[in-house]
């Protein structure tokens, strides 16, 4: 089950030190889909922190890109990437998993919400 959430992610290459921000496209109990201003290939590490209403504090997810496409052209030129969690503590999951199911909860009965 993938769903939409309004969250910003921070992330970078697990190697890297250059952080960028970017709006988290969808989220899946093992992944999510994340804007990027600029393409990291397929394969590359990547060290995402999220905060999801469960979570007291941003959480960091250690992914991996498994596809990366162009998401905008022109002047708002971005990339959509794909990423699979790979490090992810049973805490963090059991979270994610219950963020995932709330929010598909709340798409589907619109009276839950509020």
């Amino acid at each position: 089950m993938r769903v939409a959430v309004p969250v910003l992610a921070r992330y970078r290459q697990s190697t890297g030190t250059h952080w960028q921000v970017g709006p988290l496209r969808d989220l899946s109990w093992n992944g999510a889909r994340v804007l990027s201003d600029e393409p990291l290939r397929r394969g590359e590490m990547m060290e995402l922190w999220v905060g999801l209403p469960l979570f007291a504090q941003p959480t960091k997810i250690l992914s991996q890109v498994v596809w990366q496409r162009d998401a905008f052209s022109g002047s708002l030129a971005m990339n959509e990437l794909g990423l699979q969690f790979t490090g992810v503590a049973p805490e963090t999951r059991l979270a994610i998993a219950a963020s995932v199911q709330r929010a598909w909860h709340d798409a589907s009965d619109p009276s839950s919400s509020g």
